[in-house]
């Protein structure tokens, strides 16, 4: 189940969500503000510093990709529970 759900995800956030997002006006505003202020903060540091906060970010980044991935599983698992009860 777990190849399918990926595969369904996949498909999810590559086409449809990010549709929605690119019609959100506050979801762009508030990356496009993030990045800005990120280049900001690194320019600002020597560049080791500026690495590790930029490694930071990206860190941060990738446990809400999977905090993301595990929301949509819960909502597939669901939704399969609802249309095909036990």
């Amino acid at each position: 189940m777990t190849d399918l759900m990926d595969t369904i995800y996949a498909k999810v956030c590559g086409d449809l969500a990010a549709e929605l997002l690119r019609e959100d006006g506050e979801y762009l505003s508030r990356t496009r503000y993030l990045d800005a202020q990120r280049e900001r903060l690194c320019a600002s540091l020597d560049g080791d510093a500026a690495q590790q906060v930029s490694d930071l970010l990206d860190e941060q980044g990738a446990i809400g990709e999977l905090r993301e991935f595990a929301c949509f599983r819960v909502g597939l698992r669901m939704a399969l529970a609802l249309i095909n009860p036990a």
